[in-house]
């Protein structure tokens, strides 16, 4: 008997991973030959007695694997915690390309309340926001991370693709130098890696830098262009090194609270064109794998309070950067952007799941 009930227990565990709807037939005499699942060619009895050996999330994912089981086994009712957050993850696997598991309500929301801002159907809290660029610093959702990680470990169709949120911001003033923010997402080393290229131009230098001074566009939520200890430290290095008709890029600076690695270039383009005078931002930020919302990757990179401190042993400087150098996308394809900068037109959200 034992053996017998060790056997049953590993098909259990291969039933609800597959989780094929077989025929509803109470007496479990009809079977679906696909599947052919040993758990299902025993009697109820039998099964029963099997299930007195599950904790409640099992019990749960074993009755939902068909019809005939969820009508037989008596389904418990799952306490807020971690046997009903171990099931809903098992959901949310089974079922990525329809459901998205919210760490935050504890419950499992449709994609169309997750992608559609026009939906008539009822809208939670903790759906709302999108990857916030600009001047306003970043806010990237932790549901929106956990769903590109899902397309990224399971596959289409499941989950959202990165390029959910690819777009371009571009800051608009009269009296100043528009500033152009590209954001792209990547995934590296199993961790969602959020680069942006920053890029402001202008026809003189003295009115690009005053620019840069005056705006306030955040790099992270932490660092700002005109931060003092940024422009005493940078700014004015380059500016001057610059001004001798050189073109500078400064070594990798880095963020002290979160995984934030970001490098400036100054760049005056003397021949034909309106525009010779350039700064370039280029930032990397490492979000995480997004596997729990308590992951102080995420925490760090969404935290406006500076109340993260960066394991400098663990993370020194450079080591994003250098992560996205070694082993991000194609190095020709990556010079090639850089060389490139941001596109030279807007480029709406595209939504792109279907």
């Amino acid at each position: 008997m034992p053996n017998t009930i060790r056997k049953c227990l590993r098909s259990i565990t291969k039933a609800w991973r597959r989780r094929k709807v077989a025929p509803c037939n109470p007496s479990l005499q009809n079977l679906d030959q696909e599947q052919n699942d040993t758990i299902l060619q025993l009697p109820l009895e039998m099964i029963l007695h099997i299930t007195t050996f599950l904790d409640d999330s099992d019990m749960t994912a074993l009755a939902l694997c068909c019809k005939c089981l969820y009508r037989a086994l008596p389904l418990p009712r799952l306490p807020r915690g971690a046997q009903r957050e171990d099931l809903l993850l098992r959901l949310e696997r089974d079922m990525g390309d329809q459901h998205l598991y919210c760490t935050l309500c504890s419950k499992v929301h449709d994609f169309s309340l997750l992608l559609r801002s026009s939906s008539r159907r009822e809208r939670y809290p903790c759906l709302e926001g999108r990857l916030r660029v600009g001047s306003g610093g970043y806010n990237l959702p932790y549901h929106h991370g956990l769903a590109m990680m899902n397309r990224h470990l399971y596959g289409a169709p499941r989950g959202i693709p990165l390029t959910i949120h690819e777009t371009e911001f571009v800051d608009r003033d009269s009296r100043e130098p528009c500033w152009t923010i590209y954001t792209t997402m990547y995934v590296v080393r199993g961790e969602l890696m959020l680069v942006v290229y920053h890029e402001m131009r202008s026809s003189d230098l003295d009115t690009l830098w005053q620019a840069v001074d005056e705006k306030e566009h955040w790099i992270c939520n932490h660092r700002k262009t005109n931060t003092p200890d940024l422009r005493s430290y940078f700014w004015m290095k380059t500016y001057y090194d610059a001004k001798r008709d050189q073109d500078v890029r400064q070594g990798q600076l880095f963020c002290f609270h979160c995984l934030t690695d970001y490098m400036v270039m100054v760049t005056l383009d003397y021949g034909p064109g309106p525009q010779p005078a350039r700064i370039r931002i280029n930032s990397f930020h490492l979000a995480g794998s997004f596997r729990r919302d308590t992951e102080w990757k995420w925490l760090a990179l969404a935290d406006e309070t500076s109340s993260f401190k960066r394991d400098m042993t663990e993370w020194p400087r450079t080591a994003v950067s250098r992560m996205w150098e070694t082993d991000g996308p194609a190095r020709t394809a990556h010079r090639k952007r850089l060389s490139q900068g941001p596109k030279s037109q807007v480029d709406v959200l595209r939504h792109s799941l279907y």
